[in-house]
């Protein structure tokens, strides 16, 4: 069986173990998901995300990904993996 079609079967039966989702809301999730609208998508995301002080962590290579980070935060703030307490 190829490496696609066993991943999309897994990923029902990992969202019940893990999820503790009943096999009903697992057989939903995917209509539920296709029916979410644009509007949804930004109410959701006005209700959650605000403008003003929001914080995103990214983990990379911080000289490969400067450049796109700076295109959305003008304060970027690095740490070495190597630091203490990282």
């Amino acid at each position: 069986m190829p490496f696609q079609k066993r991943r999309r079967l897994a990923a029902p039966v990992l969202i019940v173990l893990f999820a503790a989702l009943d096999r009903g809301e697992v057989d939903q999730l995917y209509a539920r998901v296709d029916a979410v609208t644009a509007a949804d998508a930004r109410r959701v995301i006005k209700q959650h995300f605000p403008l003003e002080n929001l914080v995103f962590t990214l983990i990379a290579k911080a000289s490969e990904i400067a450049p796109l980070a700076k295109k959305y935060a003008t304060d970027i703030q690095t740490k070495s993996i190597t630091a203490p307490g990282f």
